[in-house]
């Protein structure tokens, strides 16, 4: 007899969406990036995945393993060159752009239908109880919106609009107690200037968390030259959930919820987190698995 074990990727997209961030602050955001590296190394190593998905992750692995190295480069370049002062804090973000990657493997390799019912789950109780999950309320504006947007676009619950309607208020709540920066500070401003094409890795961590958006944050940390990377990478993605999605109305649906995300990244640096990359990933598969889905 042969015991099929459950993907234990269902247990962390009900943790990524449901850890109290308020009580547990930003301090749990590394362990939650390193466990996730644990089960994800773990499950790719003892369960097969199915054959369709290996070349994606292979494109995906080595994306982010030339962003990893891009970064690595960025720090060493602006310790020697550019008089970057380094720390603890500094060491523990060096391996950014590995976790997110082995992250991004692990998902599209062993994403499946019993995940996206968890993800659509744990994502719908989100939406009720957004203000205990984040400690910074942008990070809930933005989870919010996304919880928004699922429910209104994919969603097949006859509950939908009840659960819109609480991830709509969580929303309200979150942009009205959120403070955005609307432009770029002086300091971060210098920070490009001064190192535009590398970077500074994750050098001068804390100015850099200062930035007015995700983008300059990329920038800044990553150069002009990452910065491009991430932007290609992400123009993939979308024009691979663009491109699977036959149906017109489902197309705009998907086409909606990216061109929000990517107006939400101008309100700060949300994808800083590892928590809320994680978010992302986990509802852009749900996207792609949906596209199946019966109306």
């Amino acid at each position: 007899m042969r015991v099929r074990l459950p993907n234990p990727m269902s247990a962390l997209a009900w943790t990524v969406f449901l850890l109290p961030g308020r009580w547990l602050s930003d301090r749990a955001d590394a362990p939650l990036a390193f466990a996730a590296l644990l089960v994800g190394a773990a499950t790719l190593w003892s369960m097969p995945s199915p054959w369709e998905t290996r070349a994606p992750a292979r494109r995906a692995a080595v994306l982010l393993g030339a962003l990893q190295c891009l970064y690595a480069f960025s720090f060493l370049y602006a310790l020697a060159f550019k008089g970057a002062q380094t720390g603890s804090a500094d060491l523990i973000e060096l391996p950014r752009w590995l976790l997110v990657g082995a992250f991004l493997v692990y998902v599209i390799r062993h994403h499946e239908p019993s995940v996206k019912a968890a993800t659509e789950r744990a994502l719908t109780v989100s939406a009720y109880a957004g203000w205990v999950l984040f400690e910074r309320p942008a990070d809930a504006a933005y989870a919010a919106v996304l919880a928004l947007g699922w429910q209104l676009l994919f969603s097949r619950s006859r509950w939908r609009f009840l659960h819109a309607g609480a991830a709509a208020a969580t929303a309200a709540w979150a942009f009205s107690a959120a403070r955005f920066t609307r432009v770029v500070p002086p300091e971060v401003l210098r920070m490009i200037r001064l190192s535009p094409v590398l970077g500074w890795g994750p050098g001068r961590y804390e100015p850099a968390l200062a930035s007015g958006s995700q983008y300059a944050l990329w920038i800044a940390r990553d150069g002009v030259l990452g910065a491009g990377v991430i932007a290609g990478g992400l123009a993939l993605v979308a024009s691979r959930l663009l491109a699977d999605e036959e149906d017109l109305r489902r197309r705009a649906a998907v086409a909606a919820l990216l061109a929000a995300t990517a107006a939400l990244l101008l309100t700060g640096p949300v994808l800083d987190s590892y928590r809320m990359v994680f978010w992302t990933a986990l509802v852009l598969a749900a996207v792609h698995e949906h596209r199946g889905s019966a109306a």
